[in-house]
């Protein structure tokens, strides 16, 4: 039986809280917008997916498996917006913003943590 290491264990949670934070602000970045004249400029989408994705290849760069933790966390806070409300309604939006969102970021949230090869 092996033995479980504190600082490791320590540093899990703290990826995992961590990612599960910038998941949280990530829903919210990802609503700015810029309008010059007619155009629409979702500058927040790409900034909110570039972030996440940042933050589970970093944690992936300390170790393939805090990479999964990150995205595990990332996943979970997102996830806590998707909840109702007491009074039945949603944090989120249901327009294409959020929805582009959604499918953008988790994509590169999980395919940040299973890029390349298993290491032999």
């Amino acid at each position: 039986m092996r033995s479980v290491d504190l600082p490791t264990v320590l540093l899990a949670v703290c990826v995992g809280v961590g990612a599960a934070i910038v998941g949280f602000g990530a829903v919210f970045v990802s609503r700015i917008e810029w309008r010059p004249g007619a155009v629409v400029v979702p500058w927040g989408l790409v900034l909110s997916v570039g972030g996440s994705a940042s933050v589970v290849l970093l944690a992936r760069s300390v170790g393939r498996g805090l990479g999964f933790v990150a995205a595990g966390g990332w996943v979970v806070g997102v996830g806590v917006l998707l909840l109702r409300a007491p009074d039945g309604s949603y944090l989120l939006r249901q327009d294409n913003l959020t929805w582009g969102f959604l499918l953008a970021a988790t994509v590169a949230v999980i395919g940040s943590a299973s890029w390349g090869s298993a290491e032999t």
